[in-house]
């Protein structure tokens, strides 16, 4: 009983849909209604009275039957689905370049930090097997190419044998 009641609302639901963009679809094509029978006593078309719509992008009114407007409706909405898919086709590529562009940015920050690792080891060494002061290393230089003359540490000197 429930499904039948659930199916009844959507059924309504689609219907009203349905009829909701046809009528936006009319106004869109410039359906011009008869003023005389706007009142409560609407007027309710046959299947083949002609209907008389105002195309704007061909500057001039047309006479349609209802299944021609269906038809034309039918091939916009086709044409729209045709222009959707190409534009999800471009998002999914858009997708997948930027999910390579990710993988490529994390290989990268990866190879960055095993170098910084590297780097940091080889200082450490370095320092450990030369007594060299980091900060001197580290220091800008404007004196041009280093020397080979070891600098002068502060405090005690260490020889390592």
């Amino acid at each position: 009983m429930h499904d039948q009641i659930q199916r009844r609302r959507m059924n309504y639901k689609w219907r009203l849909f349905y009829a909701n963009t046809l009528s936006t679809y009319l106004t869109e094509m410039g359906v011009l209604l008869d003023k005389e029978n706007d009142d409560n006593k609407a007027k309710t078309l046959g299947p083949y009275d002609v209907i008389v719509v105002l195309e704007p992008n061909k500057g001039r009114t047309s006479k349609f039957t209802i299944p021609q407007l269906f038809e034309q409706m039918r091939a916009e909405i086709q044409e729209i689905m045709a222009e959707l898919i190409a534009s999800r086709v471009k998002l999914s590529a858009t997708r997948g370049e930027l999910i390579q562009t990710r993988a490529d940015l994390s290989r990268v920050q990866t190879e960055q930090a095993t170098m910084m690792r590297e780097v940091s080891l080889l200082l450490r060494t370095l320092v450990q097997h030369t007594n060299i002061d980091i900060s001197q290393l580290l220091a800008p230089s404007t004196a041009g190419p280093s020397t080979s003359a070891t600098p002068i540490v502060s405090g005690s000197i260490h020889h390592i044998h």
